[in-house]
């Protein structure tokens, strides 16, 4: 009898342990499932992430090259140059590099690659404002009142006009980041395209440690001096836009003060502050621009009508008005020689 009271309460022990067995065990099935399930979620919303991503660069790079086109198109039908400019502007900072923003699949081998995206597109837009021809092998000149100054020409200097405009998202977006790519604008991009081809032009560096951007922008080499010489004359004929007559709308006052008048005096001092601060502005691009031509040992060109506008131009010593000293520097920079007459007594 003892012994069937042993073995019931084995067998009792034994049922207990099964049926106590069997909640634990379902337990941690449910937390392995819950686990997977988990982990198939994140990997769900980790793919998601990624999509996302690539699908924003895909969305960008067509967004700013649609934008580009438009800009394009908009600039050669504008007659105007005030409005080419600020159309070339557009075009400028729809380049795709100027929005990069370092995150994920946009690292730095994506910004060399639209850098490079960047340079080829360009150069093959400059070649198609001017008529399908190099800016290189193209005389053009800033002045409509010689009547060979075509619409081609103020395309090209529009482009030059505004090669140094940047996309405020650089600002917003990207300015607090510690890596920030040294070209924020594509004047800086010719700068240093053209300083690092220089360094293999001087047997200082290998044509191999050039970057494939670099590569290409020494193809256009001549292409790319040709719109910095653009640029300086550009800056140089605004500033003459506001000092003298040569934009009047009577051309025969403008002809007069360009061919036949010996002297004209500047009319920098009656200007407004405001817009004599915009004039040393462009007189500051142009000693930026002559200034990097001359490091990389190239002599600036400026238009030789230009150059005689300048040379006729007095400047009353007397007068005393905001920005003047710091505009006699800039010409005395640009101008060095003895026969300009910009010095105050």
């Amino acid at each position: 009898m003892k012994a069937i009271r042993v073995g019931a309460t084995v067998l009792f022990c034994l049922a207990f342990l099964v049926s106590c067995e069997s909640p634990l065990t379902k337990m941690g099935d449910t937390a392995e499932k819950a686990a997977d399930n988990s982990g198939k979620a994140a990997d769900a919303a980790s793919a998601s992430r990624e999509e996302i991503a690539k699908s924003r660069l895909m969305a960008r790079s067509k967004s700013a090259s649609e934008s580009r086109r438009d800009a394009l198109n908009a600039m050669m039908e504008m007659e105007g140059f005030p409005m080419k400019a600020t159309e070339a502007a557009k075009f400028m900072k729809a380049l795709e590099f100027q929005l990069w923003t370092g995150q994920k699949y946009d690292d730095d081998a994506n910004l060399d690659k639209m850098l490079e995206e960047a340079v080829k597109e360009f150069f093959r837009s400059t070649n198609e404002i001017n008529g399908d021809r190099d800016i290189h092998r193209t005389e053009i000149s800033p002045f409509f009142v010689m009547g060979g100054a075509s619409d081609k020409a103020f395309n090209v200097y529009a482009f030059a006009a505004a090669l140094h405009e940047q996309h405020t998202f650089q600002d917003n977006v990207i300015a607090e980041k510690q890596h920030r790519p040294e070209s924020k604008s594509m004047l800086d991009v010719l700068r240093h395209g053209l300083r690092a081809v220089q360094r293999v032009e001087d047997g200082n560096a290998e044509y191999g440690d050039l970057k494939d951007w670099q590569k290409d922008l020494y193809r256009y080499r001549n292409e790319a001096l040709a719109i910095m010489q653009a640029r300086l004359n550009i800056m140089l004929t605004m500033t003459l836009k506001e000092v003298s007559n040569i934009d009047k709308k009577g051309k025969i006052s403008a002809l007069k003060q360009l061919y036949i008048d010996k002297n004209f005096k500047s009319h920098f001092s009656k200007l407004n502050t405001g817009v004599r601060r915009e004039v040393n502005v462009y007189l500051e691009q142009a000693v930026k621009t002559k200034n990097f031509l001359g490091t990389i040992g190239v002599e600036s060109e400026i238009h030789p009508k230009i150059y005689n506008m300048f040379k006729k131009m007095n400047i009353n010593k007397s007068d005393d008005v905001p920005e003047l000293d710091r505009h006699l520097a800039y010409l005395d920079t640009l101008f060095p020689e003895d026969n300009m007459k910009f010095k105050r007594d």
